[in-house]
């Protein structure tokens, strides 16, 4: 799948990748799946809200003290994956 970002989690994505190379490495697994091996099946959880939006929980080494998640959703007849939000999962998504 061809990958394509909202704002905020390009802007997440580039504040790890500066200052959290742990998380950022996380999502950047995750990321090359989607671009890979869309089918996988740890790529296709859903949560309830947002609808139609799939949900990955980031895997890190280090425990913390919340869960990082990263949420997108299939665009384009399932060609495209829009990387909606990547961080912490006690932020309020999608009000």
């Amino acid at each position: 799948m061809k990958l394509e970002y909202h704002d905020d989690a390009a802007d997440a994505l580039d504040d790890y990748e500066a200052n959290d190379p742990e998380l950022y490495n996380a999502a950047d697994d995750v990321l090359e799946l989607l671009q890979n091996d869309d089918t996988n099946p740890i790529l296709r959880r859903r949560m309830v809200r947002p609808p139609a939006a799939y949900v990955v929980q980031l895997r890190l080494t280090r425990p913390r003290s919340r869960p990082y998640y990263l949420f997108w959703i299939p665009e384009q007849d399932q060609t495209v994956a829009f990387i909606k939000y990547v961080g912490p999962g006690d932020r309020q998504l999608w009000a």
